[in-house]
């Protein structure tokens, strides 16, 4: 595929970014393919459609099995094989992408895998009926091709953009939101694609896409889950470890396969991982149909699923001990607002406050960054309010000099909001808070208290309790084993095998309580650097069995080895 490597290598970062462009390796490709096939009809002998197909990596694959399939090993393809070849490819393999210069490179690479399976003269005219320039979401290009006229596609298989809605105008989001049942908050393209192609997909058809993991978990594609549950039937999904999948992509993918139809069999799971040439199946499970008929799938090994759910019906939750888990507040233009605190000695002191990343915190530390923020408020009865910034002159010549590109932030363009305002505004006053504090992505816990020092950054997450004298247990039971079991099982996976701490999960993780004896113990553990006999102590007010004890301890010891190293 050096042709499609020679494309991409022309097309700058922000491009792809803004078309979603990610190159298929080929090994992927065929990963994919194998799981849509599964043991129903020869994928490379049905009508199958690419609808992003970029530059055909997945269409020559299935050239390749077709001229397997029709051949008996010995040597290129001639005569009435060679003519069966030719009749697949024009018959059965289409595709659909927005990008011109994508099609053409497709028409080539399929028209040259041909003629090194089966050499000899192609029609001038081959294939190119069948890759055509079009949006799969909003064109009526697919209206035209051959199958979408004659019982539909078998098989929509692919590699969808991913494009986030932020990074589309106004008129085509709008667009899309009228069009898409599934396109609410903060959606995707990729999560449009699975829909439209649920849509159109024979009765009985099949649709394997490979794209980012979120979906799966992520609140705002409850929609997604419930629309493909309404509509067709999971089958397999094959979630990988790390982000190194795709050469230049920072996202954690999975494959999903789903059948358009109704079926009862278990849903197969799949842990992957990839050494940049082939796939390996390191974890197979299946899952009961049952326990995917809401929009809210967690597709965990069924035991380890109800250890945790014994444990939140026994044990209140962390929201219920926290009068707010969030996010650290972002401020649009970190480069400006966050500095080196001598950089910032020109603006006045009341507006700035030490800052914190989540990369300065450790379990029950915090690393002083030595960095400041600008947070240009006052407060009201505890609330922050926007300065009069004509009232701090220091901070009003500061920020001038920033000024052009403060006001090409979102939060000013659409939200309107001042052009020195943050991106998100407080709603407390944050720095002088006793919290709890986490960075948003981590291998491990590594929750730490702070004592009303820090201005957590939008890379940590922050834990109010209920009563400020709580936040040193809560902060030991959340660095324990059965915080670490319920996160990292629950949390999406992030770059690296790393998880998300967000506040969905955060939100529902078991807190023990402890009497005080324990309690006093458990915090002279902590004081005293004795964290293992504090692990221990908070770990026995759960009641585990020993053997879900080794249950936890298996799971968690498998995550030890970063994966894909």
């Amino acid at each position: 595929m050096q042709a499609a490597e020679a494309y991409l290598d022309g097309i700058t970062l922000d491009e792809r970014r803004r078309l979603g462009v990610v190159y298929t390796p080929e090994h992927i490709a065929q990963f994919v393919l194998d799981l849509a096939e599964g043991t129903g009809c020869a994928i490379d002998d049905a009508p199958l459609l690419d609808p992003a197909c970029g530059a055909g990596v997945f269409l020559c694959e299935i050239v390749r099995r077709a001229a397997r399939r029709i051949g008996d090993g010995s040597g290129p393809l001639s005569g009435a094989r060679r003519r069966e070849l030719l009749r697949v490819a024009s018959r059965h393999l289409y595709g659909i992408d927005t990008d011109e210069q994508a099609c053409g490179l497709a028409i080539r690479m399929l028209r040259a895998t041909v003629q090194e399976l089966a050499p000899g003269p192609l029609p001038d005219d081959f294939m190119t009926v069948n890759i055509v320039r079009g949006d799969f979401l909003v064109g009526d290009e697919l209206r035209r091709l051959p199958p979408t006229r004659s019982g539909g596609f078998r098989f929509i298989v692919g590699n969808p953009p991913y494009v986030a809605t932020t990074r589309l105008d106004d008129r085509h989001k709008a667009q899309l939101r009228v069009l898409f049942s599934t396109a609410v908050g903060r959606v995707d393209l990729y999560t449009l694609f699975i829909e439209r192609a649920l849509q159109v997909i024979a009765p009985g058809g099949t649709v394997a896409f490979i794209t980012p993991d979120k979906f799966l978990a992520s609140r705002t594609s409850h929609r997604l889950r419930t629309f493909i549950s309404a509509h067709g039937t999971l089958r397999t999904v094959a979630r990988f470890r790390s982000h190194k999948v795709f050469p230049g992509a920072a996202v954690v993918p999975c494959v999903t396969v789903i059948d358009r139809g109704t079926g009862t069999s278990p849903i197969e799971m799949l842990t992957c991982t990839t050494n940049g040439e082939r796939v390996e199946v390191i974890e197979r499970a299946v899952l009961p149909r049952a326990g995917i008929s809401t929009g809210d799938w967690q597709f965990k090994r069924p035991e380890l699923l109800r250890i945790v759910e014994r444990l939140v019906a026994s044990f209140p939750s962390l929201d219920a001990r926290a009068r707010r888990i969030s996010a650290g507040p972002a401020t649009g233009r970190d480069e400006v607002y966050v500095r080196p605190r001598a950089e910032l000695e020109e603006v006045e002191p009341e507006l700035v406050h030490a800052a914190l990343r989540g990369r300065d915190i450790g379990t029950f530390s915090i690393t002083d960054p030595n960095l400041g923020i600008l947070l240009p408020y006052e407060l009201r009865d505890g609330v922050p309010e926007l300065v009069r910034l004509s009232r701090y002159p220091g901070a009003q010549r500061y920020l001038e000099r920033h000024r052009g590109i403060l006001r090409l932030r979102h939060c000013v363009r659409v939200w309107e909001k001042a052009w020195f305002d943050l991106h998100d505004q407080p709603a407390t006053d944050l720095a002088g808070t006793i919290k709890i504090v986490v960075p948003d992505v981590a291998e491990s816990c590594r929750f730490a208290v702070d004592r009303g020092r820090y201005f957590p950054l939008h890379s940590a997450y922050y834990i109010v309790p209920q009563d400020p004298a709580d936040a040193d247990l809560l902060a030991a039971v959340m660095n324990a084993t059965v915080a670490e079991f319920v996160l990292r099982l629950l949390a999406p996976v992030a770059k690296d095998g790393f998880s998300r701490f967000r506040r969905q999960f955060l939100a529902g993780v078991p807190i023990a309580n402890a009497p005080p004896r324990q309690r006093r113990d458990i915090l002279a553990a902590v004081e005293r650097g004795r964290l293992d006999d504090a692990n221990v102590m908070v770990t026995r007010l759960y009641g585990l069995t020993a053997v879900e004890l080794a249950q936890i301890d298996g799971f968690l010891s498998s995550l030890q080895a970063r994966p894909d190293a």
